[in-house]
């Protein structure tokens, strides 16, 4: 007999509408389709809810799966299939064995084509009890997550790597609860915004950006035990960091919030002796004069003024920025030609031009080309040879002008007359008409002193 679940509480409700099982003539279909008898459990799930997202969404595998799949301890698990037509349980089968061949006793519950969740009926055939598998498509990994249907239901929790507390006391508004954040040394995102806050010095896992803290309302009814449209606050912080964010927030709020949720692959926060806890600030370390989503920002939106500014500062232009890229490459592959003649300016040493060149004829950024010619930077043939390729004209002209001279071979081999069938009429005689014309503009430019 299927242990009692509570169904309705395993999911979130839909955006609109309430949730719907299957009947029971839609399981007997389903069964048939895909040759099989569902576990117990399973059925009860399809009977009472007829898939959706999850709202209890990971849990801890029998075997962890492989680290392309996840870095933690924690499986997680977006949503469960139902049986609607057109993407259903019985479509998504089916498209996996055809498409991925996968084994056809592997029934997918979840996945995307290169990993899949599956319902294993290769040892128990298809009227036992299958265990819950992950396959990985590409590498033929596998890796048992539960048992059986029934242990990797009982053993859903709450993926969040956050750490997440509930504002019990709707006297604590956002100007109040913005006051008692800042006290802790945490400051705003954007002046204007009381509802996202950095912390420095604490940092976020795996970066060296600082911890984070933001507000929001439960409108997906994440947390069933607390009131619609409860107000949340959540720290997303590094494991070394948490414990101590965890306890100046909770001695900080007292008896105002409620830590309702930790990650369960993380050791748990001790509440004792909150009342010792040290609430000053920490000191941070000295923040930079500027960060590379700020130059990067600038340079992306072209604008000279700031990105000169960031120079005077220390940004350097020919230096790598978004690796392997150099702020010289990014102005020409967005075609900020202003911004390109601030950098070029102030550029020291060699500038490695090959890619800058490249990423203005790959975007049809004529400006910046011109730019750099201005400047003294040397194209080579290849680049004369993209263009061609390309077919930007203005890009050509100043190639050429800059003293490159189009070979046969080259003309040959990048001027492609197109393929009569592949368009309407009227597009294939456009298309071999604008050929033939820079077929005729290069061979007369090969030819000339």
């Amino acid at each position: 007999m299927a242990k009692a679940f509570d169904f309705n509480n395993l999911f979130l409700p839909p955006p609109k509408g309430r949730l719907r099982g299957a009947t029971p003539a839609q399981i007997r279909a389903a069964e048939r389709a895909l040759g099989v008898t569902f576990p117990p459990e399973f059925t009860a799930m399809l009977r009472a809810v007829d898939g959706g997202r999850l709202r209890y969404n990971g849990l801890v595998p029998v075997e962890l799966p492989p680290i392309s799949h996840t870095s933690r301890k924690i499986y997680e698990i977006e949503s469960l299939p139902g049986l609607r037509p057109p993407w259903g349980l019985v479509e998504d089968a089916a498209n996996a064995h055809q498409e991925w061949e996968l084994h056809p006793r592997l029934i997918p519950i979840e996945g995307d084509g290169h990993w899949f969740l599956c319902l294993d009926y290769r040892r128990c055939g298809p009227r036992g009890r299958p265990r819950v598998v992950h396959i990985e498509s590409d590498s033929k990994e596998e890796s048992l997550v539960a048992k059986s249907f029934g242990d990797f239901l009982a053993g859903l929790v709450r993926a969040s790597e956050q750490y997440i507390f509930a504002i019990t006391d709707p006297k604590l508004d956002s100007r109040a609860l913005d006051r008692i954040v800042r006290s802790l040394g945490a400051r705003r995102e954007r002046a204007a915004v009381t509802s996202r806050w950095d912390w420095p010095p604490y940092l976020l896992a795996y970066t060296k950006s600082p911890a984070s803290l933001r507000t929001s309302t439960d409108q997906d009814r994440q947390f069933p035990q607390l009131k619609r449209n409860a107000v949340l606050l959540t720290l997303d912080v590094r494991p070394e960091d948490a414990s101590t964010c965890v306890r100046k927030l909770a001695a900080a709020l007292g008896s105002r919030a409620q830590l309702i949720h930790q990650p369960l692959d993380q050791p748990p926060v001790s509440f004792k002796d909150l009342d010792k806890v040290d609430l000053t600030p920490a000191k941070a370390p000295k923040a930079p004069p500027f960060t590379e989503v700020d130059a990067l920002d600038a340079i992306l939106r072209g604008s000279p003024r700031k990105v000169l500014r960031f120079i005077r500062l220390g940004l350097r232009p020919n230096a790598p920025l978004t690796s392997p890229e150099t702020p010289i490459d990014l102005a020409a592959r967005h075609g900020r030609a202003g911004t390109l003649t601030v950098l070029l300016k102030h550029a020291k040493g060699r500038i490695n031009s090959r890619d800058a060149f490249s990423n203005a004829i790959d975007h049809g950024a004529a400006g910046c080309l011109k730019v750099m010619l201005a400047a003294g930077l040397k194209p080579t043939s290849s680049h004369l040879a993209d263009a061609i390729l390309k077919g930007f004209i203005p890009s050509i002209k100043l190639l050429l002008k800059a003293g490159l001279r189009p070979t046969a071979e080259m003309i040959r081999i990048n001027v492609a007359i197109p393929c009569e069938g592949g368009g309407d009429q009227a597009w294939f005689e456009r298309e071999t008409r604008a050929a033939e014309a820079l077929r005729a503009f290069l061979l007369k430019a090969m030819h000339a002193k």
